[in-house]
């Protein structure tokens, strides 16, 4: 899934063109798998990773816009890594973005902003840089609550591995989901993760094969 846009969509009605053919049975079997929840409610979907390098901030746009594509409705990235942001604050973006949110200086909705992709909304990690942003599970369900107040779902780009801050965000989550790279991460480190999530009584709904060579047959994906 390293690049799923084929064409620039800017300006375009969201369409599964725009997606890599090669990548669209993947994108619709996560979709299949987060269905039968989408039908119920809005969802706020939780995007971890093993470690750095995994791909996950692409894998969770894509799952974001493809969302937004099949249900005609407004979805949201959210870049929660931030500590080394996938989105970082450029000219034209807003001020503030989710470690403003997450200091008590911002208001949820001056953060989400439009990207290139229609019906697909953004919020950027925010101006500041440390690795200790104070976090309460107050301030993280308050942003949760307010995302599935005006999207129909929420991806949220997570830090790599298991922490606090992993734990706060996952267990509000109405899914949690796991990338790790095929023939790359090492079964300790995926394991280890899988124990902290486990540890945390945190259900994974399922874990993503990325940056694989070969077709893996379906039986070998978790599924819900």
């Amino acid at each position: 899934m390293k690049h799923f846009i084929r064409k620039s969509a800017l300006g375009q009605e969201p369409s599964l063109e725009h997606f890599d053919i090669a990548i669209l049975p993947e994108l619709e079997s996560l979709y299949a798998a987060l269905l039968p929840s989408l039908e119920k409610e809005r969802l706020f979907i939780y995007a971890g990773a093993t470690s750095r390098g995994e791909g996950t901030s692409t894998v969770a746009w894509a799952l974001a816009y493809y969302v937004a594509v099949r249900t005609g409705e407004d979805c949201l990235y959210v870049d929660g890594n931030i500590r080394h942001p996938y989105v970082r604050r450029l000219e034209g973006l807003p001020e503030c973005g989710l470690s403003d949110f997450l200091q008590g200086g911002a208001d949820f909705r001056m953060l989400p902003f439009p990207t290139e992709l229609g019906r697909l909304a953004a919020v950027h990690g925010g101006r500041i840089r440390s690795s200790h942003v104070r976090l309460s599970a107050e301030r993280a369900g308050h942003f949760i609550t307010e995302s599935r107040r005006y999207y129909r779902a929420t991806v949220f780009d997570s830090l790599p591995g298991f922490d606090k801050y992993a734990e706060i965000w996952s267990r509000h989550s109405d899914t949690v989901f796991i990338v790790t790279s095929y023939r790359r991460t090492k079964q300790e480190i995926l394991e280890r993760v899988l124990n902290g999530f486990r540890n945390a009584a945190i259900p994974v709904t399922g874990i993503l094969f990325n940056k694989r060579e070969f077709p893996i047959p379906d039986f070998i994906y978790r599924r819900i």
